[in-house]
């Protein structure tokens, strides 16, 4: 998921050896990224009683950062949310 925001591009991306993981990458034109330095920002550990993640959405509104993230199993599934307000990191 990539979207522009006052601090450039921003991609919420599956990886790091685990598809649970997220990471975060930045980018002045979209072309050529920068790591976060703290991924995976967020990890399976976050996830409540330790679900499986299907989809997740990147939105950038108002100068917060919403992730919405679809955690479960194949029985069952919901929609969580994480916020964070301001900048996420010096891109």
């Amino acid at each position: 998921e990539v979207q522009r925001t006052p601090e450039g591009w921003v991609m919420l991306y599956q990886g790091g050896g685990n598809l649970n993981n997220r990471g975060l990458a930045f980018s002045v034109d979209g072309v050529s990224w920068t790591r976060h330095p703290d991924n995976p920002v967020i990890t399976q550990r976050d996830f409540p009683n330790g679900g499986t993640s299907w989809d997740t959405a990147l939105v950038h509104h108002d100068g917060a950062y919403h992730v919405f993230m679809e955690i479960g199993s194949l029985a069952a599934t919901n929609i969580f949310l994480a916020v964070h307000e301001g900048p996420l990191c010096g891109a």
